[in-house]
């Protein structure tokens, strides 16, 4: 029987347990406009279906998806709509995550009595193994196959960014509140993260992997926390049926990218871009 602690780990780890798509969008940036070509629902599944991550190569996408009663990683392929179930567990996995290198991906993992960990899986599902046999991960970013940073829910109240050492076993706390999207900003040694330590006013921060600074680039938009890179080194985010854009080189703040709202997404949440920088992976409700 899972405690109120798990349970509500449980609640924070997925984002809140409500119905939602994952839509596909072709679009290619013009200027400080999208064109947007085609937008299709490929979950089509009734309940929560979140937390997409497309692999290295772009071919295909990882997301959370909702069947029997509780959530495993499902894989779509880009070129044939294939779908091909990757965990079949008897817990629930959450936050798919490619590997840095070689084939498979790692996942959060909430166990039938109450345990969440970090385990990694093999491209069919088949072998798995703990990744880190303690904490309690929430969402995590690899930095390469032996260090990784993570979002660690360390009690009910406070939750923290850590950059963990794998193969020393060593852990780094560098902030306190943080949010659930953590990703390498393109062609810095660096990564990006949202200060949420303030309920008013998000930021967008970056660490320096080489010196260890941070330093803040641009508050969030009002509400949202959810954003990616494209690989020109601009930012992404979503609010309500809106597309924004945020050029950091720039600083002019966020501008209006598209309004999805005749292809009926609303409540834009989590987003994923390809490497290729044309096909984004966002989620909506449904």
């Amino acid at each position: 029987m899972r405690t109120l602690s798990s349970c509500i780990m449980a609640l924070l780890l997925a984002g809140q347990l409500q119905a939602q798509e994952v839509y596909l969008v072709d679009f290619t940036l013009v200027g400080d406009k999208a064109l947007v070509q085609r937008v299709q629902n490929i979950s089509r599944n009734p309940g929560y279906d979140n937390q997409p991550a497309f692999s290295p190569d772009g071919l295909f996408l990882y997301y959370a998806s909702v069947r029997n009663g509780q959530n495993d990683i499902l894989r779509y392929g880009l070129a044939d709509t294939s779908k091909t179930w990757i965990t079949q567990t008897s817990g629930s996995e959450y936050s798919p995550t490619p590997l840095p290198a070689g084939p498979g991906l790692s996942a959060i993992k909430l166990d039938p009595d109450g345990y969440q960990r970090l385990w990694r899986y093999s491209a069919t599902g088949q072998d798995s193994s703990l990744v880190h046999p303690d904490l309690k991960i929430g969402y995590h970013l690899w930095l390469s196959k032996d260090s990784m940073v993570c979002f660690v829910l360390d009690t009910e109240r406070s939750n923290s960014l850590n950059i963990i050492d794998l193969a020393k076993g060593g852990r780094q706390q560098i902030h306190q509140q943080p949010g659930r999207s953590i990703h390498k900003i393109p062609g810095k040694a660096a990564f990006s993260y949202v200060d949420k330590s303030e309920s008013t006013h998000w930021k967008i921060m970056e660490y320096d992997l080489s010196s260890g600074e941070v330093r803040s680039i641009t508050r969030t938009i009002n509400g949202s926390e959810d954003y990616c890179w494209t690989p020109a080194g601009n930012i992404l985010m979503g609010q309500g049926s809106m597309l924004y854009w945020y050029n950091p080189n720039a600083g002019s703040g966020w501008v209006p990218l598209a309004n999805l709202a005749d292809y009926g997404i609303r409540n834009i949440t989590r987003l994923a871009l390809n490497p290729q920088g044309n096909k984004l992976a966002l989620v909506a409700a449904e």
